[in-house]
């Protein structure tokens, strides 16, 4: 049996525990709404610095690496992932949506298997030179791998080589 506890000793646990509480002070200044890729060009026009400014590192790397060094004539730069052999890993696919969020790059399906066709809109050239000097100065950051191997299960053999051989009497 646990012995009961008087009202002072209950206001004094109650007013501990009220301390105790974490979170923002009430002075807390009120949190800034997140400024869109698409606001920021709006607003600055779209150049190297405002790219910077709206994209995640992720993106500018994307967009650096496959479009970096594309021709910007209508119709001849354009990446395309069949995705039967590859696929942009889930740092890289979530950097591309981000580009085609922000306007920079269009896509457009390409087969049956999920594969997309992407054609950049913005010239990526800028950004591509400056993350170039960045990898050649070994200031480039950690490693985004962009594209990962899509392992399909094996297929059960066909035809008369997946048959067992006859036992010989």
């Amino acid at each position: 049996m646990t012995p009961r506890k008087s009202k002072a000793a209950k206001k004094r646990t109650v007013k501990v525990v009220e301390d105790m509480k974490v979170g923002p002070p009430a002075s807390a200044a009120p949190k800034r709404k997140k400024v869109t890729a698409a606001e920021i060009f709006a607003k600055e026009g779209v150049h190297l610095g405002s790219v910077e400014k709206a994209l995640s590192l992720d993106a500018q790397r994307v967009g650096a690496a496959w479009f970096g060094m594309m021709p910007m004539s209508p119709g001849k730069g354009q990446l395309t992932f069949h995705m039967i052999e590859c696929r942009p890993t889930a740092r890289a696919q979530a950097g591309l949506d981000e580009l085609v969020e922000a306007g920079l790059i269009s896509v457009e399906p390409f087969n049956q298997y999920g594969g997309f066709v992407y054609k950049p809109i913005w010239n990526f050239e800028p950004l591509g030179e400056k993350w170039m000097r960045k990898v050649l100065a070994g200031n480039a950051g950690d490693p985004l791998p962009l594209i990962e191997k899509i392992t399909l299960p094996p297929s059960p053999a066909k035809g008369r080589h997946n048959r067992k051989p006859k036992r010989k009497a």
